[in-house]
Parts: C-alpha cells; structure tokens; sequence
C-alpha cells in the first residue's frame, strides 16, 4: 500500500513533470515558429531581388511633384473608394487584362491618390473582401475567393492575383476571429484564423516566385507577421527587405511603427524610436513625410484615446511634415482629419482651427470614432 506522504510525492512528481512537459511542448511549437517565420524572411530577402527602387525611384521627386494634386481638387479618399469598385467590377467582368494592366501601373510611386496614398493599396483593397464588407457572410467570402481563385487559375503567372488571393485570406482570418478582444475568441475562431493565415502566407510564398513583383506583396506579408506574433528582430529585417525594394513605400512603416506598439509586440518608445530612426534615415521631404506618417499611426489608432502619446512625438516635425505632405501630394480629408486631432491633443490651436476649417463637416470616422468626439 502507498502511503499518503509517498502518494503526495507522486503527485508533485508528476505535476512537475506535466509542467516540464507542457514547457517542452511550448518551447518546441515557439521554435517551429520561429524557423518558419526565419524562412519566410528568406523569401522575403529573395523578394527583393526584383527591387523596383533603381529603375523608378532615382526619379521620385520630379515625378512626385508633377503627379501632386492641387489645392481643392477631388479628395484622395473618395477618388480612392471610387477606384476600389473600378477594381473590384473588373474583378466581377474577369477583365483580367484590365486588372494585370492596373497591378503593373499601381505600383510605381508616381501612382498615388490625392494625400498620398499608393494606388497599389487601394488597388488591392478592392479585391480582398466582398462587396459586402463587413457584412459579408462565409457565403460571400466564399464567392470572393473563388473569383479570385478563377484569376489565378487564368493568369498562373499574375503576381497581383496571388496576392490578392492572399489579402482574401488574411481578412477572412479577421473574419472568424472577429473584432472583439482576444478573451472573446472562440476555439473554433482561433483554429479557422490561423489555418487562414497560414493560406495567406502559401499564397505569398506562390506570388515570390514569379517575375511579377509588387511592393504591396511587403504589406501583405507583415500583416503574417503580425498575426503569427514574430520576434521584434524578424519583423525588422522584414522592414529592411521591403526598403530594399522600394524605400518609398510608407505603408510598411506604418505597419512596422504598429507593430512596435505596446498594444502588439513592443514597449514604451519604440514606435517613437523608429519614426526618428526612419525619418533621418530617408533624409529629406521623403523623411518629413514619413515622420507624420507615423506619428499618425502612434496617435491616430483605432483605439488610442491617451492623450500623452503626442507628447512622446515631436510636434514640429508633425507639422513639418504634414506641410510636406501638401506639397507633395495634396491634401485629402482623412490625413487633414489626423493632422486635426493631432493638433487638438497638442493643444495647438491655430493648426487645429485651420485643420478643421478644411475638414467642414467632413468628419472622419476612423479618426474620431464618434461624431460627438469630432465636435469636442
């Protein structure tokens, strides 16, 4: 008969091995990930072989300039939604023909909206979730990866159709995860987010190794990134090969400076640390634009309401570099709606009452949240 001492024992005993086990296991899956998030890299690096920088680049300031929309001329954001169902129809009417043609224009930094925004992100914006948005069912997802799908199987060497195949797959993961707090996630959820990451990151992987190359493909793969949870190190050196191919691309750092945030997979100062890093680093009206881009991202999240975060920010390079942005590329509401309540957390009145004079009632949502926030 066992004692109750030596039972007890027994117990502990294996308790600590169930815990050793279960710390193997962890350490082993942690590892598994790792390694692939360090292949993927690879491919990443391969990616930029194809750099698009040297060829279009070299002649960006020139070109930025004659491509800027004057003052007052239609809002980058509607010009931007009006584009998306342009896209999106063509997708529809399987004009493959028309959405190659406007993959390979889209991705030269020349081609932006009023604001600045890249045609390319608009571009695959209207291809990677149903007419319905958020509003679509499974069904309607279904439908739209299919169609997608049919591009892909028409056009095996379209790089644009594997990556919009692949954006599809990475909302379709938002999808089943929901909007709601990770504790709000079901079993069920957690398993269909992640297969659909996985599907995102194949297809990325399928869009490498063809010639038809984008710098969105970048944006695609740090949203993998980030919902696989990689290392702050891995998730650089994705930054540092999507620079390689084309530096000018500032969508990545904005995706980068929200990757550094608290909230995701960084401390306190590190989003603040690469805005200055970057903005130095690319030097120029190049580097004053990329600065207020950041400091957007930082200040303007979906669920930043502290108003210290601009005081982490230096509000004359803000300004600075929304001047800039003006220059360069016009205005359009929704970065005149950041500046705005950049300004208001600052307290900076007169660039607050000149902001908001611009924006009229034109309110922006994913700024304000509310129209009651805008009116405050």
């Amino acid at each position: 008969m066992i004692s109750r001492r030596h039972f007890s024992f027994a117990l502990v005993l294996g308790a600590a091995f169930l815990l050793s086990s279960c710390g193997r296991l962890q350490a082993l899956a942690d590892q598994e990930q790792n390694q692939e998030a360090d292949r993927l890299i690879e491919i990443a690096r391969a990616y930029s072989q194809g750099s698009q920088s040297a060829s279009v680049s070299s002649a960006l300031p020139a070109t930025e300039k004659q491509m800027a929309p004057a003052s007052g001329s239609v809002d980058g954001a509607a010009q931007e939604e009006e584009y998306k169902n342009q896209i999106m129809m063509d997708l529809v009417r399987k004009d493959y023909d028309a959405l190659d043609d406007s993959a390979h224009k889209d991705r030269s930094p020349a081609a932006r909206f009023g604001g600045g925004t890249w045609r390319v992100w608009g571009y695959y914006e209207g291809l990677d979730t149903p007419p319905l948005g958020d509003k679509a069912t499974e069904d309607d997802w279904n439908l739209q990866i299919d169609a997608l799908k049919a591009w892909v199987a028409a056009r095996p060497e379209s790089g644009a159709a594997r990556i919009a195949l692949a954006g599809a797959y990475d909302n379709f993961a938002q999808h089943a995860r929901g909007s709601g707090y990770a504790n709000t996630v079901s079993d069920e959820g957690w398993k269909l987010y992640s297969q659909r990451i996985a599907m995102a990151a194949s297809t990325l992987e399928d869009a490498a190794k063809l010639k038809d190359k984008s710098p969105y493909w970048y944006s695609m793969m740090f949203d993998v990134a980030l919902a696989q949870g990689w290392t702050k190190s891995q998730a650089k050196e994705l930054v540092d090969a999507a620079i390689a191919f084309e530096p000018s691309y500032y969508h990545i750092y904005r995706q980068y400076a929200n990757f550094l945030l608290p909230k995701w997979y960084g401390e306190d100062g590190d989003a603040q640390a690469f805005a200055e890093q970057i903005s130095n680093q690319l030097g120029g009206q190049q580097g004053k634009f990329v600065y207020f881009e950041i400091a957007s991202t930082i200040v303007c999240g979906c669920d930043s309401d502290d108003p210290s975060q601009i005081q982490t920010l230096s509000w004359p390079k803000i300004k600075d570099g929304y001047a800039v942005l003006g220059q360069l590329y016009g205005y359009s509401s929704l970065k005149t709606n950041r500046f705005a309540y950049m300004a208001a957390q600052e307290r900076d009145k007169p660039a607050a009452r000149a902001a908001f004079a611009a924006i009229g009632d034109n309110w922006g949502l994913g700024v304000w949240h509310s129209k009651l926030d805008f009116l405050e």
